[in-house]
């Protein structure tokens, strides 16, 4: 029996090491043929993904978006003009469109890495896009084999733990007889990791989980307001969604939230769930590219075109977005 091959995390092509936040783009990376030929990435000058050169002082005339969030606002499996974030670009006249966002992080990330680097970049508006899953990478201090930073909550207030986070190291491949083995218990092992996982899932839920992202978000909208810039949160729906209730915790919960605090918040979860059922594969990516284990289950070209489209639905209804961006108010 041959031995086994490590799995392939893509990021590792166009990623380095960071001391607060684990993992971060590398400046001035070009990966081409990344997901297949012709799907090339590009990460800029500030270390996110596009291809034009960064001026860290907002253009006079323009406006300015950032986007944050994970793989699914990086573009994991499009080419850098297919992500949702350039076919927003593309709708929003006289505007940029940063996109702040690396595959695998939680919100811990999204947000620790928009407080170090993107707070201080002058914008219009920020967009912090989410999955269900970032809520629970937020718990956890790796995320395959990747020491990150975890978020929580001491005495009140927000705290970084885990910090910083250890260095990822290569494992040893494993002989033919220990690859046998894993294979033998691989059921006995994941039905045990997933009871685990279960349990640690639900004493996290009782203890502080809400109160976490509760708090990140309300320090989130405060950097807005002291910036005179508007943010919004948004909900981004994976394919099981449509039909499952995963999300339906998370959702219940932001929306009332986001009304007692003011907060914007749009749900894309819920527009995908007004689809009819023969539409909604074709948005998902649904194979894997290349050999890496990640691609299943992203947005396709047509699928970030549609979270582009419906995005630009809501911006233009939302009066204070519509005016900020310049937009004909829906």
């Amino acid at each position: 029996v041959p031995p086994q091959k490590e799995r392939v995390v893509a990021e590792r092509l166009h990623t380095r090491y960071d001391a607060l936040l684990g993992w971060v783009n590398k400046p001035n990376t070009v990966v081409s043929n990344m997901y297949g030929k012709g799907l090339d990435v590009t990460i800029n000058n500030l270390g996110f993904r596009g291809r034009t050169t960064v001026n860290p002082d907002q253009p006079a005339g323009k406006r300015r978006i950032i986007l944050s969030g994970d793989s699914f606002t990086f573009g994991y499996g499009v080419d850098d003009e297919h992500t949702w974030g350039n076919f927003l670009k593309t709708e929003l006249d006289d505007t940029e469109v940063l996109k702040m966002a690396l595959g695998g992080y939680g919100l811990d990330q999204a947000y620790l890495w928009y407080q170090r680097e993107g707070d201080g970049l002058p914008h219009d508006v920020h967009l912090f896009a989410f999955i269900t899953e970032n809520f629970r990478r937020m718990t956890r201090p790796r995320f395959m084999g990747y020491g990150k930073p975890v978020l929580t909550v001491r005495d009140g207030a927000l705290a970084v733990e885990n910090v910083p986070p250890p260095k990822p190291h290569k494992p040893a491949e494993p002989s033919a007889l220990s690859a046998a083995l894993q294979r033998m218990h691989l059921a006995q092992i994941m039905n045990e990791l997933k009871r685990r996982y279960a349990q640690e899932q639900a004493d996290y839920w009782a203890g502080q989980a809400e109160e976490t992202a509760r708090l990140m978000f309300t320090e989130l909208h405060a950097m807005h307001d002291k910036a005179g810039r508007l943010g919004a949160l948004i909900y981004l729906p994976v394919e099981k969604d449509y039909d499952g209730d995963d999300s339906d915790a998370w959702r219940a919960w932001l929306s009332e939230q986001a009304k007692t605090d003011g907060w914007i918040y749009f749900d894309l979860v819920a527009e995908l769930r007004t689809l009819p059922a023969g539409d909604v594969p074709g948005l998902f990516i649904q194979k894997n590219l290349k050999g890496y284990s990640g691609a299943l289950g992203h947005y396709t070209e047509a699928g970030n075109r549609w979270v582009a489209d419906t995005l630009m639905r809501y911006l233009a209804a939302h009066p204070e977005l519509s005016a900020r961006l310049a937009l004909a108010q829906l």
